[in-house]
């Protein structure tokens, strides 16, 4: 999705209440949205699973939260002017809704697989299957990590 089109969406999305300043850089076309986005989607796609009891969970490594911490209240700063906790916690809001829209077509066909009916052979559906953060421990440890 170019920019353009996913910047439109937020600006369209009625479950925010987008500050002036946001929507502004928004329609300018402004990339820092997307690219954070874009980022917390690569590190969730590049996520290690790691099984506990018979559960699946997804570990991400301490220096890849500590950088995106400081990516994402860089970018906080940039798109608000400032870095407040509640800023970031709003930028984290949108970031939650918007990741997933930033993997490509290559990342979403490895990410898709097929369930066929059990009488033939005929596709019964298409399942795309993605690393769904649980965002809250993820922005949990986010916030700690930048305040």
């Amino acid at each position: 999705m170019d920019i353009e089109h996913f910047n439109k969406k937020i600006l369209n999305d009625d479950q925010f209440d987008l500050p002036n300043d946001l929507k502004l850089k928004l329609e300018d076309n402004d990339e820092v949205v997307y690219k954070i986005c874009r980022e917390v989607y690569l590190v969730a796609y590049n996520s290690s699973i790691q099984k506990s009891g018979e559960q699946l969970g997804m570990f991400i490594h301490q220096d890849d939260i500590k950088t995106l911490s400081k990516k994402i209240k860089e970018s906080t700063g940039v798109l608000f002017n400032n870095v407040e906790r509640d800023n970031y916690k709003f930028l984290l809001s949108i970031v939650k809704n918007y990741y997933i829209k930033t993997a490509t077509r290559t990342e979403r066909k490895d990410r898709a697989f097929v369930v066929k009916n059990e009488k033939n052979s005929i596709m019964e559906k298409l399942i795309y299957t993605d690393m769904i953060i649980d965002w809250d421990d993820f922005s949990g440890i986010l916030i700690k990590e930048a305040y």
